[in-house]
């Protein structure tokens, strides 16, 4: 379960490194396409936190949609990530759903309040 102490040591780690992946995975998403309707698909989630201690989730199902183009992405870091992970957590759509939210990362109350929506 992720805690404010947790977002707080990730975030000391962080302060010159930028947003830092830290959970990640696979998840059937319904996505609104158009004005004509919805469409399910599985796309990956990428969860990431900020250098000061706040944090998000991500997720690439327009890009699964061919809606958004997919970008290419240099890693520098040094960091051995999936790039599928990277590029959701880089240029993926943010998720709002707070029964989503809790259910793909479960969080104290108090980390909970860190989400950046």
């Amino acid at each position: 379960m992720l805690t404010e102490e947790m977002l707080d040591h990730a975030a000391t780690d962080r302060r010159s490194s930028g947003d830092k992946i830290f959970a990640s995975g696979q998840i059937l998403l319904e996505i609104e396409v158009d004005y004509n309707g919805k469409s399910v698909v599985e796309c990956t989630w990428s969860a990431v936190v900020g250098v000061i201690g706040d944090w998000s989730i991500y997720h690439s199902g327009y890009f699964q949609l061919g809606i958004m183009r997919a970008v290419n992405i240099n890693q520098t870091s040094g960091e051995s990530l999936d790039p599928e992970v990277a590029q959701t957590a880089a240029y993926g759509r943010k998720i709002y759903d707070d029964n989503l939210i809790q259910k793909l990362v479960p969080c104290t109350e108090g980390a909970f309040k860190r989400y950046r929506f």
